[in-house]
């Protein structure tokens, strides 16, 4: 859904701009150049989330909010908005601090891992925030759903750890249900 004229880039029938100083005033708006427009294919073929120009590279689900320090050589869209370069991991536009880029990988329903830390998207609170999930066995947790989370000793509901809960006879009801249970207690919604 990106194109392009001699004069704009497009997202659907929008001109493409870069987020920042001036976005509210038409005239000094910085529009994505169209002669130097590159595409970064997606995982998904269905959604362009990342574009570049010869000013940068920007997150453009929407308008363009530039990511610092990525460079074209190394830059790739992961799926459900990460990206890598060779110096870091991005969701969105943002940097996720630690993050390890040899090791990074995108799991299933938005959830993310490298070789020390789970990383959840947190959706549901409209904060699109990353989430670390401390205390996760990256090599044994199991995403449940989009709610659920689990390893041998914790389970995560929405990216918040649940107290008590026993992690290995811990059950959802389907792939899609908000609803958990384990041997003493139900869980819905968290």
């Amino acid at each position: 859904d990106i194109s392009r004229d001699k004069n704009f880039v497009y997202r659907g029938k929008d001109r493409l701009y870069v987020e920042g100083e001036n976005e509210f005033e038409e005239n000094k708006k910085k529009w994505v150049d169209p002669a130097t427009l590159k595409i970064f294919n997606s995982p998904s073929k269905y959604i362009v989330r990342y574009v570049g120009d010869k000013n940068g590279i920007y997150y453009a689900l929407n308008d363009a909010q530039k990511i610092k320090e990525a460079d074209f050589d190394t830059f790739e869209e992961l799926g459900h908005s990460y990206a890598k370069y060779k110096n870091g991991i991005y969701f969105e536009n943002r940097k996720i601090k630690g993050a390890d880029v040899s090791s990074f990988e995108i799991l299933e329903d938005g959830y993310a891992k490298d070789k020390v830390n789970i990383y959840f998207i947190s959706a549901f609170d409209f904060s699109e925030k990353v989430r670390k999930l401390e205390g996760l066995n990256v090599n044994k947790t199991k995403v449940l759903n989009d709610y659920f989370v689990k390893d041998e000793k914790a389970v995560y509901c929405i990216g918040e750890k649940l107290e008590g809960v026993d992690a290995v006879g811990f059950r959802v009801k389907n792939g899609y249900s908000s609803q958990g249970k384990d041997r003493n207690h139900k869980y819905e919604y968290c």
